[in-house]
């Protein structure tokens, strides 16, 4: 069998409503929120552990703000933002993984958050901890902390099958629940490694032309086991 390397994996693109929420009701309903447009807070922090969704949730309000009519700016730390794209009352700026972001690359954003906030757009950005606890510009972390401030809860194991069936089902694929148990049951239980097996699961079966089965998950999971020893 080919060898299959478990990298991180791009998720299929899924709205807030198509996501599974779990115990993030809260934090979904204002995303829901933003990307509507709505009024309200207009700035909203997400953080939790790698792996916890943070940046699926980013994505998926993305998604939804897109189809809505927003224009997204994705803030880039090497982009002048005032020769970057004007922020407007529709625009939605999105920052992910801001604790990575270099002394200029924090500048850039603190200007993009005065922006936001002068012009009634909106902001989500993403970080591994509290804005309190970001190893950033404390002016920087006082704009993140303007508005809502959720950390992202990890998903039961049912709520991550369910999530795993989802994402198959936006790439197409056929994912049976007994597909989904078994890796959930054998594989590493985040939802990032858990969606790159899926990844490659996928890759497996259309170059052997066989169903997304267990037994071929089982080659799959073993070829990456032993890739690593």
């Amino acid at each position: 069998m080919k060898q299959l390397a478990l990298g991180l994996s791009i998720e299929a693109s899924l709205g807030i409503d198509d996501s599974v929420a779990g115990n993030n009701a809260e934090l979904a309903d204002a995303l829901r929120r933003v990307a509507g447009g709505e009024p309200g807070e207009r700035v909203v922090y997400l953080w939790g552990d790698d792996g916890s969704g943070r940046s699926h949730w980013l994505r998926a309000c993305a998604h939804d703000a897109s189809a809505n009519g927003h224009e997204l700016i994705w803030f880039d730390p090497d982009d002048e933002p005032f020769d970057g794209p004007p922020v407007h009352a529709r625009t939605l700026v999105l920052a992910d993984d801001v604790h990575l972001l270099d002394v200029e690359g924090q500048i850039r954003l603190f200007t993009r958050c005065n922006q936001v906030r002068a012009s009634g757009a909106a902001l989500v950005a993403t970080g591994p901890v509290a804005p309190a606890r970001l190893a950033v510009r404390p002016d920087l972390a006082t704009r993140l902390a303007w508005g809502l401030v959720f950390q992202v809860q990890p998903l039961l194991d049912a709520d991550k099958t369910t999530a795993l069936i989802r994402q198959a089902h936006a790439r197409g694929l056929p994912l049976g629940d007994d597909v989904a148990n078994y890796l959930l049951t054998h594989w590493r239980r985040d939802l990032p490694s858990l969606v790159a097996a899926l990844e490659a699961l996928d890759r497996s079966s259309l170059e052997q032309h066989r169903a997304l089965t267990i037994p071929l998950l089982r080659e799959v999971l073993r070829d990456e086991l032993l890739s690593r020893s």
